[in-house]
């Protein structure tokens, strides 16, 4: 599998979470495939192979954090299992990382390597390959790592545009990025972070700042903002 080559910060993530054991040999990973008679892939073999058992966090106050594994062990049978895998529209679906915290299902990467999150029954596209996933991810990482707590909202498109007229937004480059997908902004402060939703119809944006001040400009309102992390994630 063509890899990306992943960034400081990645490694800095990665690096910093815990590991556990899990399934990491090809030929166990192919065995648990044939035994669910399903065909496997390389690209997800690979992704078990490089990242299975990490586990990364963003902000020290998160629950557990968030573990990346297509499998779990089932202690009654003493063996491991899938977590989650669905056939759709011709393509398979596992489920390869758990989020560890609200009962939420985990992203899941498909038989062409390309990363989805799922909700309300359906598959949405997050990125073209976990390296761009975890560097997405690892940009929340930074910002926590450099101020704890951030204050954010949600926005629209036309509001980032108008609030970039009158504010200098750099856009941040990795080299995983494919730009289909999502769009990182920062100020050269680094005290405004802005992730644009490409995806969405309305392509939707999260602002994260330090100033409240910021986001009274943006929405004209003076209206309280939410917490980055939240304390929901204590």
């Amino acid at each position: 599998m063509e890899k990306n080559i992943l960034s400081e910060t990645v490694n800095d993530m990665i690096l910093s979470g815990k590991k556990v054991d899990t399934i990491k040999d090809k030929d166990e990973i192919k065995r648990v495939f044939a035994n669910e008679g399903i065909p496997f892939f390389d690209k997800v073999i690979d992704f078990q192979v490089s990242f299975g058992g990490i586990w990364y966090k963003i902000g020290k106050k998160f629950y557990e954090g968030f573990q990346m594994d297509m499998f779990y062990f089932n202690t009654f049978k003493e063996k491991y299992e899938l977590r989650y895998f669905r056939k759709e529209n011709g393509k398979y679906f596992f489920q390869c990382m758990e989020y560890h915290y609200a009962g939420d299902f985990g992203p899941c990467i498909d038989e062409d390597g390309k990363i989805y999150h799922f909700c309300m029954g359906s598959f949405f596209i997050s990125a073209d390959n976990i390296e761009e996933f975890l560097e997405d991810e690892a940009i929340k990482y930074y910002m926590v790592n450099k101020h704890p707590n951030w204050l954010t909202r949600g926005a629209e498109k036309s509001e980032i545009d108008e609030f970039k007229k009158t504010n200098a937004l750099n856009k941040i480059k990795r080299e995983s990025f494919s730009d289909k997908y999502f769009e990182w902004w920062c100020n050269t402060e680094e005290t405004i972070f802005i992730r644009i939703d490409l995806v969405s119809k309305h392509n939707r944006a999260e602002v994260y700042c330090k100033d409240q001040k910021v986001l009274e400009q943006l929405y004209k309102s003076n209206m309280p903002a939410s917490l980055f992390p939240s304390l929901y994630y204590n």
